[in-house]
Order: structure tokens, then C-alpha cells, then sequence
């Protein structure tokens, strides 16, 4: 029986920062995993991460690219209402709810990879909700951060979505270019504290609106993801108090998660695209010319 080689290569991008993990693998068994960071803020993947891709693509040509899309044009919808699928692309989330992604925003997503060419692409939710999938915990508030965004999931008592949002965080840049910004150091010590403000003023607005339309349920625990963590200990004890409700603030690794998705079977898959065609492996081609040399070789010896 021969080997069969793959390998996925997942690519976030984080504030001003493209973030890779590539995971090798023999007949599904992981057996290389590495990571590396490269620069880019503009509208197109930048030459050398596209050499990289090239580079993988040659050494392995069974790989496979996913990328999260992490505009705010997205909702869920339940899979009982009808989306607009004129204005937006409609992919699965569970067995309830489906993602609608406002199509010239995934277009600008296919249109970033165009040089290297893109297999999957994936909401913030997916990551989200699979978490929960994973660590099931009811009545619970569950958020994922990433970039200037907290993706939002309420789960009920029998660990189902009943609320779902998209909420705004301050960037950076835009404390550097406010008027209270006198230096990097004064700078940054005022976004830990805008930081810090907002997560408990979103956490508090969130479940104020949830209670008007479910007073019947209690939530009970707050779950906070996060790729770099941005609040302390004192910070999330803070919460805790002002909240009145238990806070846990956990760093996740998005790499392990889309992974975890591209491994999915095509008929199960949740991407907004299809998977991009793939030539035989080369050590598949190898392989294959190798059994048939002996098939041959035996064949000429039996028959003389």
C-alpha cells in the first residue's frame, strides 16, 4: 500500500501581518508542522509570500490554501429564513445556521490571493462555533478577536446559538492619529486602556440586548478568545466584578482550527469556494510508474 502526502497551509492576516502554518502530512498523520510571519497591509498578497506558496506548491502539489475573511459585511441567518443570494455568497455554519457573505467583499478575498490562488475561505464564526462545538458550554457568551473585530455566539441551555453579532474594536491607528496621541509609549498605554473599556462595554451592551428579546435565559459564564493577549489578570478580574459573571480570557489557535475545517470532506465542507484542482503528488506519480515496472518485469519473467 503506498503513502499518500498532503499538506494545508493556512494564512491569517493579523493587523499588518500575514501569519502562516503549514502542516505536512503522510496518510493523515501530521509529521511537519512550521510557521513563519511576513509583512502586508496592502491589496494584494506580497511577491515573497506568493514565492513561498510556489515553493510549497511545488515541493508538495497536493497542498491546500485556507484564509479566514474577516469583513463585517457577514451575518448568520437560519437555514429555515431564505438569504439573498443575488447579494451574497451562503455557506453552512451548523445544522441550524448559515453564514451569508456580502459577494464583492469575498471577491476582494479571492482578488488578495489571485497570484497564489486560494482553496478555502472561512468566516471568524466557523472558528468560533467549532470551538464551542469542541468545549461545549451552555448559557454562555462566547467571543473571538481578531483584528478590530469580536465576533460574538450566545449559546443557550442546550448549547444552541441564539444570538449572534459582529462588534467594533479601536485600532491603533486610529488612536495615532486621534488627538490625545503624544507618543508610542503614552500611545499604547491609552489603547490598553480604550481596549479594556470596550470588551466590557460591548460584553455589558450585548447582553442587555439579548436580555430584552430572551428573559427567560441567564447567561452565567463570558469566553473570550484571543490570538495576542491584550488584557492582564487584574483587567479580566475587573471584569469579573463590574460584570457580576464569571470571565475567562483564553488564547486559541486559529491555525489548529482551519486546519481542522480544510480537513473536512468536500461534501461536508463549509468554505465559500471550491478547492482549486491538484496534479497527483509526486511521490503518488513515483509510486504508480514504480508498480508498474514490476507488474512488467514480472509479467516478462513469467511469460519467458
Amino acid at each position: 500500500m503506498f503513502s499518500k502526502s498532503s499538506q494545508y497551509v493556512s494564512i491569517i492576516r493579523y493587523y499588518n501581518q500575514l501569519k502562516l502554518d503549514y502542516k505536512q502530512l503522510v496518510n493523515d498523520d501530521i509529521i511537519k508542522v512550521e510557521q513563519s510571519s511576513f509583512l502586508g497591509n496592502g491589496n494584494i498578497l506580497p511577491q515573497d509570500v506568493v514565492y513561498k506558496l510556489k515553493i510549497l506548491e511545488q515541493n508538495e502539489p497536493q497542498t491546500f490554501i485556507s484564509t479566514l475573511c474577516d469583513s463585517t459585511e457577514q451575518k448568520l441567518v437560519l437555514k429555515s429564513d431564505l438569504a439573498n443570494t443575488d447579494t451574497n455568497a451562503v455557506v453552512s455554519l451548523n445544522s441550524e445556521y448559515n453564514i451569508a457573505l456580502d459577494k464583492s467583499t469575498l471577491f476582494e478575498t479571492k482578488y488578495f490571493f489571485e497570484a497564489s490562488g486560494i482553496d478555502y475561505i472561512y468566516s471568524p464564526f466557523h472558528i468560533l462555533n467549532l470551538h464551542c462545538e469542541q468545549n461545549p458550554s451552555a448559557s454562555t457568551l462566547n467571543g473571538l478577536i481578531l483584528n478590530n473585530s469580536l465576533y460574538i455566539l450566545i449559546l443557550n441551555e442546550s448549547n444552541q446559538i441564539v444570538y449572534s453579532s459582529i462588534e467594533a474594536l479601536t485600532s491603533f491607528e486610529e488612536i495615532q492619529k486621534s488627538n490625545f496621541y503624544d507618543n508610542e509609549i503614552f500611545g499604547q498605554k491609552l489603547f490598553d486602556e480604550i481596549y479594556y473599556f470596550e470588551i466590557e462595554n460591548i460584553i455589558s451592551s450585548v447582553l442587555e440586548k439579548f436580555y430584552e428579546t430572551k428573559d427567560k435565559l441567564f447567561i452565567d459564564k463570558v469566553t473570550i478568545l484571543h490570538m495576542i493577549k491584550q488584557l492582564n489578570e487584574e483587567q479580566i478580574n475587573t471584569l469579573h466584578k463590574e460584570l457580576l459573571i464569571e470571565v475567562n480570557y483564553h488564547p486559541i489557535s486559529m491555525d489548529d482550527y482551519m486546519y481542522e475545517l480544510a480537513k473536512q470532506p468536500l461534501k461536508s465542507q463549509r468554505s465559500f469556494i471550491k478547492p482549486r484542482k491538484k496534479e497527483k503528488s509526486k511521490f503518488v506519480l513515483f509510486s504508480l510508474l514504480a508498480l508498474t515496472l514490476m507488474i512488467t518485469f514480472s509479467a516478462f519473467y513469467f511469460y519467458n
